[in-house]
């Protein structure tokens, strides 16, 4: 057999970069497919516990996942998602969960905060987060963030939840 050479190997190199993608090679398999709170529960674990190591390899995304921060859609892909949580190195840790499974609406409630490192001289701060997911068939395919930061660190933007303002109650 005669080696490809030249303009002969293109497509092959083409072949080879596209199946070397993150998007391509990174579909991970699901620990349970079932809506029970034990699978809703695994799957949510797996992604708070990637968040915090910095490391979503094992984390089951939905290829088309889309992911919402303060009402604004920011991921819409797999690939996308797995490289934001790679990189997140600022987040030292997670700590206070709690947790609201709903098997009927296959979705998990997530409660916590996330501790964030100190740069260029900003002190570290915490973040107090509410996190919605919806896992469907053990895949993650839905999340959708609701932050509040407090001390306000300086340059950060406002502290993206609604605070101070004090909601009337229907009597």
């Amino acid at each position: 057999m005669r080696a490809a050479t030249g303009r002969a190997m293109l497509p092959i190199l083409a072949a080879l970069a596209v199946a070397a993608t993150p998007a391509a090679a990174q579909r991970v398999k699901p620990v349970c497919v079932d809506a029970s709170r034990a699978c809703l529960l695994r799957t949510a674990m797996l992604y708070l516990d990637g968040l915090s190591r910095h490391d979503a390899s094992a984390i089951p995304f939905s290829p088309d996942v889309r992911a919402t921060e303060q009402n604004n859609v920011v991921v819409t892909t797999e690939a996308k998602f797995r490289a934001e949580i790679d990189s997140s190195t600022a987040i030292t840790g997670a700590r206070n969960l709690r947790l609201m499974i709903d098997p009927a609406r296959q979705s998990v409630a997530a409660f916590y905060v996330l501790d964030i490192a100190g740069e260029n001289s900003k002190p570290p701060y915490s973040v107090w987060r509410g996190q919605r997911f919806r896992i469907v068939k053990g895949y993650v395919t839905e999340v959708e963030v609701y932050n509040f930061i407090e001390p306000q660190p300086r340059g950060l933007g406002a502290p993206l939840w609604p605070g101070g303002k004090t909601l009337p109650l229907k009597k």
